[in-house]
């Protein structure tokens, strides 16, 4: 089993910093981009792909790893810009990294 984020988590983890923005891809099925709270359009998840160096098509994104794979962004809201500053991590490593533990609410 993979072990994923959850929508909530995503919430949880972009809403509290408004500059933060988190990016999900698994492996050849595509991905998906969260910040300020709410998944971002569909224009992210290539952008991003990008950005971090993985090919993505229509459809899916491909990448080295087995399992969902995280990257932790920098998001100017203003100018709809992303950044990478961490990744590629696993589910666990992102809630270490920003000190949120699966199930719990802070």
């Amino acid at each position: 089993m993979i072990d994923q984020l959850e929508d909530s988590e995503f919430v949880e983890l972009t809403r509290r910093d408004p500059s933060v923005a988190v990016a999900e891809f698994l492996d050849g099925l595509g991905g998906r981009v969260f910040a300020g709270g709410s998944e971002l359009g569909p224009w992210a998840v290539p952008k991003v792909a990008e950005i971090v160096g993985i090919a993505y098509s229509i459809g899916g994104a491909v990448t080295t790893h087995a399992e969902a794979v995280y990257y932790l962004l920098h998001w100017d809201r203003d100018v709809e810009t992303l950044m990478p500053l961490r990744g590629p991590l696993t589910a666990n490593e992102l809630r270490a990294s920003r000190s949120f533990t699966k199930g719990a609410s802070t």
